[in-house]
């Protein structure tokens, strides 16, 4: 695999209201699978959907396993893993992130990655 430059796609912007509505739903889905023991969330996209989720689902275990697949906006040749998972085996639950199916060649904009500014007019004088 070639690294791959990012700063050139195109961007999806998600809301905070988006990300929560979104992540709740997955939640209510998951509920038919269970019960978990835990979540793994793989960082560091699943954190924030780990916790979200683990709220809904009552869950009070969460482990990380921490994977580098990308820096900034340029993915690697190759995933690295950085820590692997305390918490093993039958009944943990992985997350990452999103629930929606994306393009490979967008890069989504979290709530928590973008910066509030004011957006310019359309048309501008």
């Amino acid at each position: 695999m070639v690294n791959k430059d990012y700063t050139t796609n195109r961007y999806m912007g998600i809301s905070w209201d988006v990300f929560h509505r979104d992540a709740r739903a997955l939640a209510s889905k998951l509920m038919a699978y269970g019960p978990y023991t835990g979540i793994i969330a793989i960082t560091r996209g699943g954190l924030v959907p780990a916790a979200v989720i683990a709220r809904e689902l009552n869950l009070r275990l969460v482990d990380t396993i921490c994977i580098s697949t990308y820096d900034d906006r340029v993915q690697n040749c190759g995933a690295s893993i950085l820590k692997k998972p305390d918490h093993e085996g039958e009944g943990m639950l992985v997350i990452d992130d999103f629930v929606v199916p994306v393009d490979q060649d967008i890069w989504l904009l979290f709530p928590w990655d973008a910066e509030l500014q004011p957006a310019p007019p359309l048309v501008q004088s």
